[in-house]
């Protein structure tokens, strides 16, 4: 053990696989469902399968977003492994993306002593 760092048990790191991350895109008929409550597993692209194997392998993306385009409007979905960001960070990056998405500043830099 390293002095004055938790024991190895105790740490928690990201393997870093290059991954990257998995972006997809569904056409549904429809129209946009209510975002009012639990959204149907099918909408999401689950961030599972990403610890790397016995052989040595490595696993899929920590994060998956998914967009939804129905006849009125499009819906954003996002998975993501909890070692990769909690939801308060999680909610830092899609507002920033948002901000960037819109031409605006992002914001601040985000802060890790929150």
């Amino acid at each position: 053990s390293v002095e004055g760092l938790p024991a190895p048990e105790a740490r928690r790191c990201i393997l870093c696989n290059n991954g990257g991350v998995a972006f997809g895109h569904v056409v549904i008929d429809g129209s946009l469902p209510s975002t009012a409550g639990p959204l149907p597993d099918t909408f999401f692209d689950r961030a599972v399968g990403t610890r790397p194997m016995a052989d040595g392998s490595l696993g899929g993306p920590l994060l998956r977003v998914k967009c939804l385009d129905f006849h009125d409007g499009q819906l954003i979905t996002v998975s993501f492994v909890q070692g990769l960001a909690d939801a308060a960070g999680m909610g830092m990056l899609l507002r920033a993306w948002c901000r960037l998405h819109r031409g605006e500043d992002p914001g601040p830099p985000p802060s890790n002593g929150r």
